[in-house]
């Protein structure tokens, strides 16, 4: 997904990366899923060390989209990737 936002014309390259994430190619290829909320069991439910390390993905995740969120400070754009990759839910 960075190497779509990267390639993607000037002020695109969030749309490009939620276009290459929506896609039948991504979904259909297992190793490049992310987290999602709503499968598996509850992530409190999960052995500690499995859960600080879907939240080490989650949070190294945030930090390679954050330069293409809008956004005029870090703390606006990580509010608004919170919006995607929420932190506490359903696991992997």
């Amino acid at each position: 997904m960075l190497e779509a936002a990267k390639s993607a014309p000037e002020g695109q390259a969030l749309r490009a990366i939620i276009e290459r994430y929506l896609s039948t190619g991504h979904a259909n290829s297992p190793g490049m899923v992310v987290c999602s909320p709503r499968s598996g069991q509850s992530s409190h439910e999960k052995p500690l060390s499995v859960r600080k390390r879907i939240e080490a993905a989650r949070e190294a995740y945030r930090e390679r989209l954050l330069p293409f969120v809008p956004g005029r400070t870090r703390e606006e754009k990580v509010n608004a990737v919170s919006v995607a990759l929420p932190q506490h839910g359903r696991g992997c």
